[in-house]
């Protein structure tokens, strides 16, 4: 078990946004006590984002429960009332409670799992689906000038058009600016490059670590290596870019890496790929193939080949 100031730290970046969900969430279930405790604070701060509280009123709480916590036994053998005031007072410092007492509106998440699409219907009108193992964080409604959302992952955004609140888009390396339009941005946390692909309107596409911004016109994809700050630019207005929204999976000049990757999501089965062949690329599309129907193809007349293991498979080199 690790130490409560590293577990609350873990938390505190989870809720704060410091650090992608996906990799703190696999880090805190990956320890039977961690994942039971990390379970609980999920289904506490749900059940208590405040609808109508003023910010007395959430003060005060927090205030009692406090109070009513304190004791001198170890934290992970507390009664639950004891979690929610450790919770409240450590999410309050990270500046999670920022939504509550600032008097904005709480944020709304949204996670796909493994294999899973979701739709998500925005409070301007603006539609997004999520491929498996994305998330979307956004406002319950969008006040300002601005309309903000936060994704990791694969995310296809239809953007209602709306000249005086633009709308932007975030994740750690890349901002996404429009005012009404049709594109998708993938970067996940674990995987070295962002593709960023515009199918419809224009889009000014930020990139942090450069701090360079470029414009994107339809039929457009800008692919940025985070590691080697690399920029790619290939117009390819036939991609089959958004295929997984209909239920297939295409792969367009694609490396066996990214492959790979695409493939855990998809079905759940860790796909390990031998370093001399991880840079081969392929484009195809599949429908209802099963992930070995769909292995075969990419062993046949391409000197691959690939084998079980107890996660999953591994895709070598004849």
């Amino acid at each position: 078990m690790e130490s409560e100031d590293q577990f609350f730290g873990k938390i505190s970046e989870y809720y704060s946004g410091e650090k992608s969900q996906e990799v703190i969430k696999k880090e805190l279930e990956s320890n039977p006590e961690t994942k039971e405790l990390f379970h609980w604070i999920d289904r506490f701060w749900n059940s208590l984002r405040p609808k109508a509280w003023d910010t007395a009123n959430i003060e005060r709480r927090t205030h009692e429960k406090i109070r009513e916590a304190q004791s001198p036994e170890p934290l992970f053998r507390s009664r639950p009332v004891k979690y929610a005031a450790a919770i409240l007072l450590a999410l309050s410092v990270s500046g999670f409670a920022y939504y509550y007492f600032t008097g904005k509106d709480p944020l709304i998440e949204v996670t796909s799992g493994t294999g899973e699409l979701k739709v998500v219907d925005l409070p301007d009108g603006s539609k997004v689906w999520l491929n498996a193992q994305s998330s979307l964080r956004y406002p319950e409604k969008f006040k300002g000038e601005l309309r903000e959302v936060t994704m990791n992952g694969e995310v296809y955004f239809q953007v209602k058009s709306d000249s005086e609140h633009p709308f932007i888009v975030h994740s750690d390396h890349i901002q996404v600016s429009v005012l009404g339009t049709r594109f998708l941005v993938s970067d996940h946390a674990n995987e070295p490059v962002i593709h960023t692909y515009l199918a419809e309107g224009s889009i000014e596409l930020e990139l942090k670590d450069l701090k360079e911004s470029i414009t994107l016109v339809p039929g457009e994809e800008v692919s940025y290596d985070k590691k080697t700050l690399a920029v790619l630019r290939v117009n390819n207005p036939q991609a089959s870019f958004d295929s997984w929204r209909f239920g297939k999976l295409s792969f367009y000049n694609e490396s066996l890496f990214e492959i790979g990757r695409k493939l855990e999501r998809k079905f759940g089965k860790m796909i390990l790929i031998e370093e001399n062949v991880e840079d081969m690329k392929f484009t195809a599309d599949f429908e209802s193939e099963t992930l070995e129907q769909i292995l075969d193809f990419f062993s046949l007349g391409s000197h691959l080949g690939y084998r079980p293991t107890e996660s999953g498979y591994i895709i070598t080199s004849k």
